[in-house]
């Protein structure tokens, strides 16, 4: 009987021992996956912290980028248009014979021709407009758009240029497409047509 209870006793002892082991057990796992998690969770956020400043990083790259880009731009720009001043030249001419005069005022930029040309000559009707064209050797070919009597006209007008005079050449003409253009150009006479001073343009 004794004998019986010592074996029950010691059972209850394993049992009791096995019971407190596999609680331990229980509590390593738990702890072990507690850690993991944590660890995982810390690797998490310094991969999300990299990425951050990278992308941040990125961002400020890309944006002295543009700045940069839009430095020269503007660089380009302002040296194109300082070109452009520099071979632009504005060329004042008059004509004054009696009670005939004209006037011409020309921008010139590297062989481009445009500006004002107005006639008002005695005893007939005056015309005011504008003039553009080319510059080929020393010849001005230019078209003028004017009105006349409340009427706008398109004729072709050549000049030739010597030293500080323009002459303007006279010649038979013709209407073609609605502009009067000249039949032979290079049989105007310059010697009979108005001949405009340069003067100081005011």
């Amino acid at each position: 009987m004794i004998k019986n209870i010592h074996k029950i006793n010691v059972s209850l002892r394993l049992i009791i021992l096995i019971s407190q082991n596999s609680l331990i057990i229980k509590l390593l796992t738990k702890r072990n996956f507690c850690i993991s998690n944590l660890l995982f969770h810390q690797k998490n956020q310094l991969i999300m912290k990299k990425i951050i400043l990278s992308t941040i990083a990125a961002t400020l790259l890309f944006t002295a980028c543009q700045n940069k880009n839009s430095t020269l731009n503007n660089s380009d720009k302002l040296a194109v248009d300082t070109n452009m001043v520099a071979k632009s030249s504005i060329e004042c001419y008059t004509y004054i014979n009696n009670r005939d005069t004209a006037t011409l005022n020309l921008t010139k930029n590297d062989g481009i021709l445009f500006g004002e040309l107005d006639y008002k000559l005695f005893e007939k009707d005056s015309n005011k407009g504008t003039v553009e064209g080319e510059m080929k050797g020393d010849t001005l070919i230019l078209e003028y758009t004017f009105n006349s009597e409340g009427r706008e006209s398109v004729r072709q007008v050549v000049m030739l240029q010597k030293a500080n005079q323009l002459l303007e050449g006279t010649g038979d003409m013709e209407e073609i497409n609605g502009k009067f253009v000249f039949k032979n150009r290079p049989t105007l006479n310059f010697e009979q047509g108005i001949t405009f001073s340069k003067i100081d343009c005011n």
